[in-house]
């Protein structure tokens, strides 16, 4: 081995400068910073209330949520595609194993379909600001 050979050279500044250009991209800031959500639209899923509720500024949230009515934690996430209310696959199996479920409520276990009582969500501060 007599050294380094001009090749090897090309591909070392090859990587440097690769490596440069990627933490260049990381940590430059983006005009259009991520917008976090702040309020999430809820379901209760013993009774397909919709409700809507402010998130508290730097505090965390969890699921489900308690009901501000009966102060049971019936509350989980829900959304509206193609004109379906559907809950997150992600609290299915938790919705599932709930014997109170109103029988009817869940129509898809599968997708998270869901029959709300009225398409208008209640405004409520169910995560106590």
């Amino acid at each position: 081995m007599t050294g380094v050979k001009p090749w090897q050279i090309v591909v070392i500044g090859l990587g440097l400068l690769a490596g440069s250009a990627s933490v260049f991209y990381s940590c430059r800031s983006f005009r259009d910073p991520v917008q976090q959500a702040t309020e999430a639209q809820m379901v209760d899923i013993h009774t397909g209330d919709l409700f809507v509720a402010t998130f508290p500024d730097g505090h965390p949230v969890s699921f489900p949520a308690k009901n501000p009515t009966t102060s049971e934690l019936t509350l989980y996430p829900v959304y509206q595609r193609d004109n379906k209310w559907l809950v997150s696959t992600r609290y299915l199996s938790e919705i599932r194993k709930d014997k109170s479920v109103k029988a009817g409520l869940l129509v898809d276990g599968k997708s998270g379909e869901i029959k709300v009582a009225s398409e208008k969500p209640k405004r409520a501060d169910v995560f106590g600001r």
